[in-house]
């Protein structure tokens, strides 16, 4: 009786023309046969049952979880990975590692061109909810229900099946089963959204007292390792709480009360991947968390592997790791996925070359990262010309990146060449001219597709009201190709706006060699550079403040203040003069601080490593 009541657990499952099949692997004796025309479904004995085609024609998944209607129609929705992370009363619980979803309809020629865009929008909506952290299920417990109320509830109850007697109030995929949890009560798995981990100390080190629950006003939180079985607790505690267990943080809200920081900076114990696991948890519930800041802790790579995993559906802008050493070095992979990351900060994180080059290839043009970095903090590390020249590279394609900080590396004269080669004109290679081309012709045809349909959208809105039967015969009848349509017509104009707000001007990756004018901060100070940099940063000024009102800012900050350098010469004058230029075009007038700004971007040009009348020997003249 009790085998009745368990769910499946694996299930091959055969997608023919017309059905599906849902076929246990372990001891089958029934099969759940789901009409892909009619969306019915039912379980049938597996003798009764002929699959018409080949027995290894099957996809292996763990789980059916429902199904869901979009607009094309009816979706199947199954789990095709899980982890096992614990057992709860000799059963396992599993956490879901990834699901699908099938559609019953087999093409989408039915639908209109603008349906299909809001069904595709809808499928990535679904996915993103089933790629959603914290998924858990059983196979045979109950973890809908607590234990007290599984222990205090006898008699018929406990006959019935798991996913018909499943809490609605904690069921995620309640609206997915639907119907179908009763009739299909072997095949439908109920889904919590949670916290699971397995405790088997209930009580602090150096003593059996229960730990007490207190509520504080201060934001320090203790992560205890209290629990129950589905339950993660969160303890506040007293600023003058001492305990070598606790991993304390600091939380900064707001003056309307909302949080927009979390810190762990004064922690005495290192951190872990569980607790990268409870904020994810909690971000859902902070849209105005911003910030997460991690300083002078020793990390590892599972850490930063939670932190990328939460990033891509997260508000967090900027993220500092400051002093937080990890041994892999994969900084790189927080930079992966696009995501609202703006500044990054990893100061003294002993980053080498090799981890400086991975970082490098992610903010090239087109990559995820490109499109939203606009800070990067890599002061304080070991990074040589090697890296320099990857970095410089990264600069001859990005156009989003406003801050660079190399502040105290190993950069030479040759390497701080590599960076500020690409602020003026250079040369594109053959690669590059063909790789333009190519972005030329994409954005071109894309924009043209993207005015076909607006023109589309326009003439609709302008018909009267009527079926969508009798609009589509209009169509058809009176449809004329774009090719033909009068440019200066008020609805290809129309047609043409829309479509730029939708694709944006066109950007090349090399704005034709001009140099890079985005960058307007570098910090170079406390490095290797001599009087040859001064020389090419000035060229590089002039340069850029002849083109400055046609292309873009270019630098209006720079340190390079800590380096073998002369303590005063012509050209540091004709630098104050371009970034004072600059500061007085791009700063409002009415700014009153705006002349303090400038005289302190101005003052970190000072040396600090004078080499005194060897140069003024020289006579440099502007």
């Amino acid at each position: 009786m009790a085998d009745l009541l368990l769910i499946h657990d694996d299930i091959k499952l055969y997608t023919t023309s017309d059905k599906f099949y849902l076929e246990p692997t372990i001891n089958p004796s029934e099969i759940l046969v789901i009409d892909r025309v009619s969306g019915s479904a039912s379980v049938k004995d597996y003798g009764s049952v002929k699959i018409p085609i080949p027995e290894s024609a099957y996809k292996p998944v763990c789980g059916f979880l429902g199904s869901i209607k979009l607009i094309s129609g009816l979706y199947l929705v199954v789990a095709k990975y899980r982890i096992l992370i614990g057992k709860l009363n000799g059963h396992d619980v599993y956490q879901l590692a990834g699901a699908d979803i099938i559609p019953y309809a087999r093409s989408t020629t039915h639908l209109t061109n603008k349906q299909i865009e809001d069904n595709t929008t809808y499928e990535k909506m679904v996915r993103a909810a089933l790629d959603t952290p914290g998924m858990y299920f059983s196979y045979g417990y109950d973890i809908t229900h607590t234990q007290q109320r599984l222990h205090s509830i006898g008699g018929d109850f406990h006959a019935m099946s798991i996913a018909s007697r499943a809490d609605n109030r904690f069921l995620w995929n309640d609206t997915y089963c639907g119907t179908t949890r009763t009739p299909f009560a072997r095949f439908a798995l109920p889904i919590i959204q949670g916290y699971y981990k397995e405790i088997n100390d209930y009580f602090h080190k150096g003593g059996d007292k229960r730990v007490r629950f207190v509520q504080t006003q201060k934001g320090s939180i203790n992560f205890s390792t209290i629990s129950t079985a589905t339950v993660k607790t969160f303890v506040a505690v007293p600023p003058d709480f001492e305990n070598e267990d606790a991993i304390i943080l600091t939380a900064t809200y707001d003056h309307n009360g909302r949080l927009v920081e979390i810190a762990f900076i004064d922690c005495i114990l290192p951190l872990n991947r569980q607790v990268m696991k409870v904020i994810s948890l909690c971000l859902p519930f902070h849209a105005m968390l911003t910030k997460l800041t991690i300083k002078e802790k020793r990390l590892n790579c599972g850490i930063l592997y939670e932190i990328a995993k939460f990033l891509p559906f997260s508000n967090l802008t900027d993220i500092c790791l400051d002093s937080s050493y990890v041994r892999q070095g994969n900084y790189y992979i927080l930079l992966d996925q696009t995501s609202s990351l703006k500044c990054l900060s990893l100061s003294n994180c002993n980053i080498s070359d090799i981890v400086c080059r991975e970082i490098a290839e992610r903010i090239e043009f087109q990559r995820p990262a490109s499109k939203n970095l606009l800070v990067l903090n890599l002061s304080y590390n070991k990074i040589t010309d090697l890296g320099a020249e990857a970095l410089g590279r990264s600069l001859r394609t990005n156009r989003r990146l406003l801050h660079l900080n190399l502040c105290n590396n190993k950069l030479s004269a040759v390497g701080a060449e590599h960076i500020l080669v690409h602020l003026s004109k250079f040369q594109l290679t053959a690669t590059e001219v063909m790789e333009m081309k190519r972005q030329g012709i994409e954005y071109f045809q894309t924009k043209a597709a993207v005015i076909e349909k607006c023109l589309k959208q326009i003439r609709l809105n302008r018909l009267p009201a009527r079926s969508e039967a009798s609009r589509r015969r209009s169509q058809l009848a009176k449809r004329q190709t774009l090719m033909g349509e009068v440019k200066g017509s008020s609805d290809y104009e129309n047609a043409e706006m829309m479509a730029l707000g939708i694709v944006g001007p066109f950007e090349y990756a090399f704005t034709i060699c001009i140099g890079n004018f985005t960058l307007c901060s570098l910090n170079l100070g406390y490095n290797n550079l001599d009087f040859f940099n001064i020389t090419k940063i000035v060229d590089i000024l002039s340069y850029q403040s002849s083109l400055m009102h046609s292309r873009g800012t270019g630098l209006m900050r720079l340190v390079i203040e800590g380096n073998n350098l002369p303590e005063s010469c012509t050209e540091y004058t004709l630098i104050k003069t371009y970034l004072q230029l600059v500061t007085d075009h791009y700063m409002p007038r009415t700014h009153q601080v705006s002349k303090k700004l400038s005289e302190d971007s101005m003052a970190v040009l000072k040396p600090s490593k004078p080499v005194g009348s060897q140069v003024k020997k020289r006579g440099f003249k502007a």
